[in-house]
């Protein structure tokens, strides 16, 4: 029988390696989702303006919210919104087809923040079980809320599973838009 000694300076300074790695990958992965975060309200915001701008321009509110992925209610609220706005010209056959590309680069920007997000939780829950970080150093360091924090402990405790349903696929499309509807528009200006 062999006996191999292991000195606790080792699993302490791995210790400290494991808890300078998990708080870097939370850093990054709050950085992320900030970045993810920005850009989508800036989509957002072109997608109002845009979807004002197509009402204005005489498109049929139930085509400019098929092609925007939101209800026609949601739509007119948005035109209703603006003041009267001035003609600009574009077709709407243009009009359904950039707020169509702007709709599904926020659908897919969402999916990618919901996975972000998943990942984030998962570091932390981690870092809850091992008692790497105390719940102050994890707000910090992901940019969430102490209570954020606590539901997140919570659920680890109790095992329950996280419900942060991530967007999926389905919703990359804007609803009922076809090539039917397109076509329908045709490339002559409204007026």
């Amino acid at each position: 029988m062999t006996y191999t000694y292991r000195s606790k300076a080792g699993s302490e300074q791995r210790a400290v390696r494991d808890r300078q790695k998990l708080h870097q990958g939370l850093i990054i992965q709050g950085q992320g989702l900030a970045r993810i975060s920005s850009r989508l309200s800036s989509l957002r915001g072109e997608l109002d303006s845009g979807i004002a701008q197509a009402i204005w321009d005489d498109v049929p509110v139930h085509v400019v919210a098929c092609a925007a992925g939101v209800t026609p209610a949601k739509a007119r609220s948005l035109a209703l919104a603006w003041e009267e706005l001035p003609h600009s010209g574009v077709t709407a056959k243009s009009h359904v087809q950039s707020l169509s590309a702007v709709s599904q680069q926020a659908n897919k920007l969402e999916a990618v923040r919901g996975e972000l997000q998943k990942q984030q939780e998962q570091l932390i829950v981690r870092a809850l079980e091992t008692g790497l970080l105390d719940p102050a150093q994890l707000a910090t360091a992901s940019g969430l809320t102490l209570e954020q924090i606590s539901i997140l402990a919570r659920a680890t405790r109790h095992n329950k599973p996280l419900t942060r349903p991530a967007p999926g696929p389905e919703n990359l499309a804007p609803a009922g838009l076809t090539p039917n509807l397109m076509e329908n528009l045709g490339d002559e200006k409204n007026q």
